[in-house]
């Protein structure tokens, strides 16, 4: 049986999830019923934010499962996994501090740190569409998020479709990822209803 520890990572995700897959729902009704500029660029930021927030979970969810089952993932991965790393400190002190991936990497580290936890193998198509669109997509994300004119913040018809395709995407990949595994750790018992 689980720990409570995964229990709690297994129930955050699908609380993020059901809460980020809403946004997402309203931000597209918002843009059918007001198509600009702002609800487009929304749209766009809810779906990364989508993606980001999963990929987190994903990740804080094989954390868990790793923590209690040493062997699923390398060393590597799980020194990876809390987006930390440690230094020493000018009086010899050891510290964490926060460090971050990129995002494409991280994304897939993310997925496959899920999978391995759950006894998967996962093993993205790099060369396919639909990863070619996602890093547009991330390319578009960063002048949305980080604009150096105001011309980043105008989104083209062709930008808007290789957008909503990335989007698209990444969310079939991380919602097949999840459901796939029905959120339950390789090896474990789910507990009987009641």
């Amino acid at each position: 049986m689980s720990s409570i520890k995964t229990q709690a990572a297994l129930l955050q995700l699908r609380s993020v999830f059901a809460v980020l897959a809403a946004d997402v729902e309203e931000a597209m009704a918002y843009g059918r019923s007001t198509p600009t500029g702002f609800a487009r660029r929304s749209l766009f930021r809810t779906y990364f934010v989508q993606i980001e927030g999963l990929t987190t979970q994903f990740r804080r969810a094989a954390e868990a499962i790793a923590s209690e089952r040493t062997t699923l993932l390398t060393a590597e991965d799980r020194v990876l996994l809390p987006d930390q790393k440690a230094y020493l400190n000018v009086r010899g002190v050891a510290r964490k501090l926060e460090s971050f991936q990129s995002t494409l990497p991280a994304i897939l580290f993310s997925m496959r740190c899920f999978g391995k936890a759950h006894g998967l193998a996962f093993e993205p198509e790099l060369g396919g569409v639909g990863y070619a669109s996602l890093k547009k997509f991330v390319k578009l994300r960063n002048s949305l998020t980080h604009p150096k004119s105001a011309s980043d913040l105008a989104l083209s018809d062709e930008q808007a479709a290789f957008a909503l395709e990335a989007a698209t995407a990444a969310g079939d990949a991380l919602v097949q990822e999840s459901f796939t595994v029905e959120f339950e750790p390789r090896g474990c018992v789910r507990p009987a209803p009641g």
